[in-house]
């Protein structure tokens, strides 16, 4: 059986990880709205704006 030191020791690891997670997806996020933003000042299309032309 394990005792509470192991199973908090678990769910630190399961917490670090989904935090390790969420800190890449945030990550991605703000660099893929940071190229959104280019594109837009640029006056380029966006990728909804290429697919919606293409339809």
């Amino acid at each position: 059986m394990k005792t509470y030191e192991d199973q908090l020791d678990t769910l630190m690891a399961m917490i670090e990880k989904r935090l390790s997670s969420l800190e890449n997806n945030v990550s991605y996020m703000h660099s893929r709205l940071a190229e959104l933003q280019e594109s837009q000042e640029d006056g380029t299309d966006s990728e909804y704006e290429k697919y919606a032309k293409a339809i």
